[in-house]
């Protein structure tokens, strides 16, 4: 009601204000339609809240790689990677039990629905180098990686009265937002020491600069 207040019916949001106006939860307080909103229902009084939020996704990659050596001596690898992130949300909020029982509203659930979903790209390139039968000093190179990112949205609010006018729904349009993700470069340095051919002694320094994330809507 708060956010609807000076607002006329056909500029209320259509993911959150419309919505409860469409399903009766609040009314106009004058016979026109000049933005003044008043609720159904006294927010100060007790009443039950829950809300439910489910997940589920994945994220995978596609590489394609080459290697070869010199000698024995050096060896040198690429990898172009294609990774994928698949990502799906529903939350469920609901009111019941209300101690305001004067204007006969039951319960109400307020629904957001979200899925996303991304490809990407990078390359990755290293090098170990054995400069004997006992050591071996290595290094790698992860680009950043380039996501294209897709979102898509909606809402809805079911609103149960014991009254004339019983079930209403109301669901928002299908919203779509497309951005790109750039994630940090990586950069790897790595040692190994064969210890008479009894143990092995590694030892990897990683750094990542934080500062190369960007995101461009």
């Amino acid at each position: 009601v708060s956010n609807a207040q000076g607002n006329n019916i056909d500029k209320l949001n259509d993911f959150t204000e419309l919505l409860a106006w469409n399903t009766y939860l609040f009314n106009p307080i004058d016979t026109i339609d000049n933005g003044n909103y008043i609720s159904n229902l006294n927010s100060l009084l007790n009443k039950s809240q829950e809300k439910l939020i489910s997940s589920n996704g994945s994220s995978g990659e596609y590489v394609f790689s080459v290697g070869t050596s010199y000698e024995d001596r050096i060896y040198l690898g690429a990898t172009i990677a294609m990774p994928s992130i698949d990502y799906y949300e529903i939350s469920t909020y609901t009111e019941s039990e209300f101690e305001d029982t004067a204007a006969h509203l039951e319960y109400f659930e307020y629904k957001e629905e979200l899925s996303t979903i991304g490809k990407g790209l990078n390359i990755k390139l290293g090098a170990i180098v054995r400069l004997n039968d006992w050591i071996k000093v290595g290094g790698a190179l992860h680009s950043p990686t380039y996501y294209d990112m897709e979102d898509e949205y909606s809402t809805a609010i079911n609103a149960v009265w014991n009254d004339s006018l019983g079930i209403k729904y109301y669901s928002s349009p299908f919203g779509y937002f497309n951005y790109e993700l750039r994630t940090p470069w990586k950069a790897i340095a790595s040692f190994g020491l064969n210890i008479k051919k009894q143990g092995l002694l590694t030892a990897d320094i990683e750094m990542i600069d934080y500062t190369s994330v960007k995101l461009n809507s």
